[in-house]
């Protein structure tokens, strides 16, 4: 039976933590946090709300999963902070949305490419189908860069065809509707286990600086609220060291998503290893995104103005992440 409960609520549309549900404390601050996806941004608030970490920090937290809608969700108020894909904030940012980059968790891409087993390489692309999740998103403006730096045009040399969400995408290379796709490192081994493709690139490997995943909000939320969000990036920097340090639990929340043990515990050690222990908001990650997309106005905008670095700073000046990983351990 729990097994069945643990499905059935990883098929609603909307996810409420354990955080909401135990605070307890009367002082605690109320805040809401949307993310889109389940993967590494949803298991590490789930660690967190079951540690009880947000409460530590002076939070009541109730993280929320939205699908497609969680720009909405902040302009409405519905939602106070983002911890989800950076571009989806960024792009909208450009566009006029008062957006902020608090915290840069993933400064790499992630991921892998596959593609059907008889593409050996790259330029076998040509003339073959990608599978994104829509036009505009995480998933098509990735699998762009990837493309230019294989030296292929997105427009010309391969079609890009938009099917939905990363469950939505394995299951058209795997149908052989399109001929490959961007999908997330915890769904890799399955995907290669049934025999149908082959790794293309394992996008950590390319080495591009790329804002991927971090902390984000509306500029009027963080100026009306700017110790809430300190209080929120020195939880989300313990809960990254939880995460870091606690591969038996990392690797339980990996298998109750249903991925096989085997297999769970080297996708935690990467993705555990890509989170970055001081996690601010670097303007060369964020750089690199702006470089990726294809409205013209982001050639025109500077990374520091999508960024508050305010919270931050108080982050680091009080010595927070020294005194969780030591000196020693910073200096590596």
């Amino acid at each position: 039976m729990k097994r069945i409960y643990r499905r059935l609520l990883y098929s609603l549309l909307v996810f409420i933590l354990p955080s909401s549900i135990s605070a307890q404390g009367k002082n605690l601050e109320p805040i809401k946090i949307g993310y889109s996806g389940i993967g590494i941004t949803h298991d590490l608030l789930k660690m967190m709300g079951s540690n009880r970490i947000f409460e530590k920090h002076g939070l009541s937290a109730q993280s929320i999963l939205f699908s497609g809608l969680l720009n909405q969700a902040a302009v409405s108020g519905s939602i106070d902070f983002t911890t989800s894909d950076l571009p989806s904030q960024i792009q909208p940012a450009i566009s006029g949305l008062d957006f902020k980059i608090l915290s840069v968790t993933h400064n790499r891409l992630d991921g892998a490419l596959v593609a059907r087993k008889e593409i050996k390489k790259p330029s076998d692309l040509l003339a073959k189908k990608l599978a994104i999740s829509r036009f505009g998103s995480a998933s098509d403006v990735v699998t762009r860069l990837v493309l230019r730096h294989w030296k292929l045009d997105p427009i010309k040399d391969v079609a890009l065809l938009q099917v939905g969400n990363t469950p939505s995408r394995i299951a058209a290379i795997l149908s052989g509707q399109v001929d490959g796709g961007l999908i997330q490192a915890t769904d890799v081994d399955r995907v290669i286990g049934t025999g149908c493709c082959v790794v293309l690139s394992d996008l950590v490997k390319l080495d591009i600086p790329y804002a991927r995943f971090g902390v984000a909000a509306l500029s009027g939320v963080i100026k009306a609220r700017p110790e809430t969000a300190r209080n929120l990036l020195e939880a989300v920097v313990e809960g990254i060291y939880h995460y870091k340090t606690h591969p038996e639990e990392g690797t339980a929340i990996l298998v109750a998503r249903g991925i096989e043990r085997g297999g769970a515990r080297n996708i935690y050690q990467k993705v555990a290893a890509s989170y970055r222990i001081s996690p601010d908001p670097e303007l060369a990650s964020i750089k690199g995104v702006l470089d990726t997309l294809l409205d013209e106005r982001a050639r025109t905008v500077s990374p520091e103005s999508l960024i508050d670095a305010g919270p931050w700073k108080k982050v680091a000046k009080s010595g927070f992440v020294e005194r969780l990983y030591g000196k020693a351990e910073l200096r590596r």
